[in-house]
C-alpha cells in the first residue's frame, strides 16, 4: 500500500547500482557503519526496479555519492525505463539536485541529516517553488516543522519505524514519511483512507 518505493542509488562504472552499503573501490567488499560483506557478483540496478514497479507506484531515488555523471545517468535511466511513474529524488549532494531543476515533473528533496546542513540548505530551498526537504527525524521538532513548511512545498522525514514517532510527525503536519516497517505503512494507509 505504499505510494512510493525508496532506493539508494550509486553511480559506479557507468551503472546505477541500488544498494545501501558503500564500496571499497576496487576491493570486492561492501561496508556500512557496522557491517562489512562480500560484494555480490551481480548488483541490482535502477533500471530493473523501474521496470518492475506496478502501475501508479512512484519511486524516491536517494542519490548517494558525488559522482559527476549522476544527474545525466539518472535522467537517462528515467527516460529509458521510468515510464509514467511519479519520481522524487533526494540527496545530500545538493549540486546533483541543482542539475535536475530544469525538470519540473521531478520533485527534488534536499536531504539533511546534520544541524550544519540545515543551516546551509535553508537559502537553497527558496530558489525553486516546488523543492522539498527530507530531514532526519532526530533533528525535528514541532517548531522546526512549522518553519520548514513555510519555506518548501513538502517536508519529509526518515526513520519513522514506530507508532510514537508516526503520531508525532503527523501532528506536526509532515507530508512524507519514510519507513522500513510494513505496520507503519498500513497505519498511514488506513489514516489516509479515513
Amino acid at each position: 500500500g505504499a505510494d512510493y518505493v525508496e532506493a539508494d542509488v550509486w553511480l559506479r562504472k557507468g551503472r546505477l547500482e541500488v544498494r545501501h552499503a558503500r564500496t571499497l573501490g576496487p576491493v570486492p567488499v561492501l561496508w556500512d557503519r557496522w557491517w562489512v560483506g562480500r560484494r555480490p557478483p551481480k548488483q541490482l540496478e535502477l533500471g530493473e526496479i523501474l521496470r518492475a514497479l506496478p502501475d501508479g507506484m512512484g519511486i524516491m531515488i536517494d542519490v548517494k555519492g558525488s559522482a559527476r555523471g549522476m544527474p545525466a545517468a539518472l535522467l537517462d535511466a528515467l527516460h529509458r525505463d521510468g515510464g509514467e511513474h511519479p519520481v522524487m529524488i533526494s540527496s545530500r549532494f545538493w549540486d546533483h539536485l541543482r542539475s535536475l531543476r530544469a525538470y519540473p515533473n521531478i520533485m527534488l528533496f534536499h536531504s539533511v541529516g546534520r544541524p550544519w546542513e540545515l543551516w546551509k540548505v535553508r537559502p537553497l530551498l527558496k530558489e525553486r517553488e516546488n523543492d522539498a526537504i527530507c530531514i532526519s527525524y532526530r533533528m525535528l521538532s514541532a517548531e522546526l516543522a512549522r518553519e520548514l513548511r513555510e519555506d518548501v512545498h513538502w517536508v519529509s522525514t526518515w526513520g519513522i519505524n514506530d507508532e510514537e514517532r508516526l503520531e508525532r510527525v503527523l501532528e506536526w503536519g509532515l507530508d512524507v514519511v519514510i519507513t522500513d516497517e510494513v505496520s507503519i505503512m498500513r497505519r498511514i494507509r488506513a489514516l489516509s483512507s479515513d
